[in-house]
């Protein structure tokens, strides 16, 4: 019997080819595409899970008010922290800390370069975590002074094919200070939240009991113990030990490691984020459903239509003594055969689109489908399921009829399934406008933001990377680039803007160090809001002319958020310092931009400078590079010069966002192609159908243009339907999209929703009428002959 099955539905996939090849190809797209998001999404929820004891790893969260604000959440811990918490919680197996730095000087025989994942570890970091080491004792590569661990690709850029543990390294910090390579470590996973090049030991330099200095610091508790329980004592060591952290009912709590990448985005951290917010990363997944949904109800589709050809095949086979279980059967096993034709090929498709789909989103990984064989068997079980499920509808309509009924009213059969037909081509489409409308917005979305108005100029800035040591040499490195008739500015600071989340705790002359909140803080230099064309409002900006010392330009947010009517000339206590408010500058965005603009402060610290911001009359793009670098050499010769664009980094920053943006938009065009595909199918079984009618309609004197808007009208009517069901949902869910994830949003206005109907009316007309014109063209004679 099972053969006499296989037997049956190769003979039908022959017969129908086309047919079987719109419903396979659709299919296998959708499936690779499905495939494609499951490990892209997979990687992302599994971030840190290699570790040995991922799911007993917390860090520690200090938790405060801002008093009229929201909540504060940061894991920047002061580093004394560890050391007084060791042996005070049972409960807690180890715990480690690290710091980083970035922009830091490492040489090598005369080869130096600027590196932005430089980290301080202590003695028990590789014990701790279950980073692979290629060379060197995990408990023993960090215990001495000055030693550091590097990865892999680290050790070829400055050694190349030597060996080199044992071999020194310098930093420029505080001076020339040797390194000892002790170690090598594997290039650490793509899905590790921690990413370094270098692992200094901590013990390097005298920081360790400097409260200033903040640390991350990680706690492995011992197994099955409730990370509440520890919390719990959290408040009584906090009162007692940390009196630096007592104000405004500071708390510490535990987050889990394994969470970090995915969901600390309300937690300032070390880490550099490299993940999709969870509402894009799950958009992103559901875009596949939908996209696997489309090409599902495709199948169903198609496989009714062409089903409802064969029921004077059903009525015979009942007649002969096939029973409505072997019916279901069979038509369920030709619906499964072709869902597991679509398969290999779904896995080639997904091979070849993999690697551009990760280097497009810029992912260094290599997802495979073979790494688990749980997903292989959840693969069959897939694509097993799928193919019941399309055919399921077609099974049980077509098997319940009366053999007599069927053999007698061969035509009316089909009323019901054209009823359906009509129903599941509403629901293709209007899922295909959904996806269409999404992707739009989404792009509507991203060009708004690539745009807004951040308070600063970006787009006349080129950027040079410098060192604090070289802080003496930049007057006269700016004093010579200004001579150049077209730069206008040169100003310095140690971050940049869009992705500068420093922080620290600001009070006014009235209060005491407990009511101290934290503030948006930037060390800027000189002729930094020059540079990025920040506008003053009120007061002045930073000037050598008046010697400023001790000085700081407020946002007009950290005005209001002072009650201050005039605030210039106020004192305000930053940290450890005490400035002078000299000016107000307009509200400027320094953070991602999925971020609120918040209160802020700039104040003058040249000797923190990390990067150096040139205004060009023009944006940047080359022309200016030859004499900036001879200027460069002149005055830092023995510092590596990287020079770049304002702009440039910033996109390479919103990056990310900007391609899984066309991404959205792919996937929402071949989903259309694929609707269409299946009404072309569709619209071919119906002008098969009638045929004769159409011969006879013409031979009576119906015109061309008449007949085909007989035939484009009945699709064209469902499309229209439709629209009407998806424009209001994706109205509704545009809506709800862009205000619980952006900030700063936009009004997507009706011409995206304009847009997308009319790309679903189009294509929709066109695949209609390019079948449909054979019937109404084909000669009336050789249509009255058909059967």
């Amino acid at each position: 019997m099972f053969k006499s099955y296989i037997k049956t539905g190769l003979r039908s996939l022959h017969r129908n080819k086309g047919n079987s090849i719109i419903i396979i190809l659709g299919l296998a797209l959708g499936m690779a595409l499905f495939i494609l998001a499951v490990l892209f999404t997979d990687i992302h929820l599994g971030f840190d899970r290699f570790h040995e004891d991922a799911g007993r790893i917390y860090a520690l969260v200090r938790n405060y008010s801002t008093g009229d604000g929201p909540d504060h959440h940061t894991m920047k811990i002061p580093a004394p922290v560890l050391p007084m918490m060791r042996g005070r919680f049972p409960g807690i197996e180890d715990m480690t800390r690290f710091f980083h730095e970035s922009g830091r000087i490492i040489g090598r025989n005369g080869k130096k370069f600027y590196e932005n994942r430089v980290w301080y570890g202590d003695q028990n970091f590789f014990a701790f975590f279950s980073f692979d080491l290629i060379s060197g004792n995990p408990d023993r590569v960090l215990n001495s002074p000055n030693s550091v661990v590097i990865t892999e690709s680290t050790a070829l850029k400055y050694f190349g094919d030597e060996d080199p543990v044992g071999q020194s390294l310098t930093i420029n910090r505080s001076g020339i200070t040797r390194l000892t390579v002790t170690g090598i470590c594997r290039d650490l996973p793509v899905d590790s939240t921690l990413q370094f090049d270098f692992l200094v030991s901590s013990d390097t330099f005298a920081w360790l009991e400097d409260r200033d200095v903040e640390s991350t610091v990680f706690l492995k508790l011992e197994q099955g113990i409730n990370p509440r329980r520890i919390e719990a004592k959290f408040p009584d060591f906090v009162s007692s030990r940390l009196p630096l952290l007592q104000k405004h009912e500071e708390q510490l709590t535990l987050f889990p490691f394994t969470q970090i990448h995915m969901h600390s985005w309300h937690i300032m951290h070390h880490f550099q984020m490299r993940s999709l917010h969870p509402t894009l990363l799950f958009g992103i997944l559901g875009t596949s459903v939908i996209f696997l949904l489309i090409v599902m109800v495709n199948f169903m589709n198609l496989s009714t239509a062409r089903y409802l050809k064969r029921v004077r095949e059903v009525g015979i086979r009942k007649v002969v003594g096939a029973s409505r279980g072997q019916l279901v059967r069979q038509s369920l096993g030709e619906s499964v055969l072709k869902s597991i034709c679509a398969l290999p090929l779904a896995v080639i498709l997904f091979e070849l689109i993999r690697p551009t789909f990760l280097s497009y989103v810029g992912l260094q990984t290599h997802l495979s489908i073979w790494k688990d064989p749980l997903l292989m068997v959840l693969l069959l079980i897939m694509t097993v399921s799928i193919g019941l499920l399309a055919g399921s509808y077609p099974a049980v309509f077509l098997s319940r009829f009366q053999s007599l009924s069927i053999l007698k009213e061969y035509i009316s059969t089909g009323i019901k399934g054209n009823r359906v037909r009509k129903l599941l081509v509403v629901l293709q489409f209007s899922l295909s406008i959904l996806l269409i409308i999404f992707s739009l917005v989404m792009g509507r979305q991203l060009h708004y933001l690539s745009d807004l108005d951040l308070g600063y100029d970006r787009s006349h800035v080129a950027v040079l990377e410098v060192h604090p040591e070289m802080s003496d040499r930049l007057p006269a490195l700016k004093e010579e680039l200004l001579r150049h008739s077209e730069i206008e500015a040169v100003g310095g600071a140690n971050g940049y803007p869009f992705n500068w989340a420093h922080e620290e705790d600001v009070r006014t002359a009235g209060m005491v160090d407990a009511e101290a909140f934290p503030m948006k803080t930037y060390h800027v230099d000189y002729g930094f809001i020059e540079a990025l064309d920040i506008q003053v409002t009120r007061g002045r900006s930073f000037s050598r002319q008046f010697r400023d010392n001790d000085t700081c330009v407020l946002s007009e947010m950290a005005v209001k958020r002072f009650g201050w009517a005039d605030p210039v000339g106020k004192f305000l206590q930053v940290g450890d310092q005490k400035v002078t408010v000299i000016g107000v500058a307009k509200d400027f965005h320094f953070n991602h931009v999925i971020f609120e603009k918040e209160p802020a402060i700039l104040f003058l610290e040249p000797g923190w400078t990390h990067h150096l911001f040139i205004r060009l009359t023009f944006p940047p793009d080359g022309r200016l590079r030859p004499f900036v670098e001879k200027k460069w050499q002149a005055v830092a010769q023995d510092f590596p010069f990287e020079y770049s664009s304002l702009e440039g980094i910033f996109e390479t920053d919103f990056r990310l966002l900007i391609r899984v943006s066309a991404v959205f938009r792919f996937v929402s065009i071949v989903s259309l192609f694929i609707s269409c595909l299946g009404l072309i199918g569709l619209t071919a079984f119906t002008v098969e159908q009638r045929t004769r009618e159409i011969g006879i309609r013409k031979a009576l004197g119906a015109t061309i243009p008449s007949i085909l808007q007989m035939l484009v009208s009945e699709f064209m009517f469902f499309v229209v339907v439709a629209n009407c069901i998806a424009i209001p949902i994706a109205l509704w869910g545009s809506g709800l999209f862009l205000k619980s994830f952006w900030v700063e949003n936009v009004d997507p206005g009706i011409f995206v929703f304009i847009l997308a109907s009319l790309l679903s009316l189009t294509a929709a007309l066109a695949s209609v009428i390019f079948q449909s014109l054979k019937a109404a063209t084909a000669n009336p004679v050789d249509s009255l002959r058909y059967e």
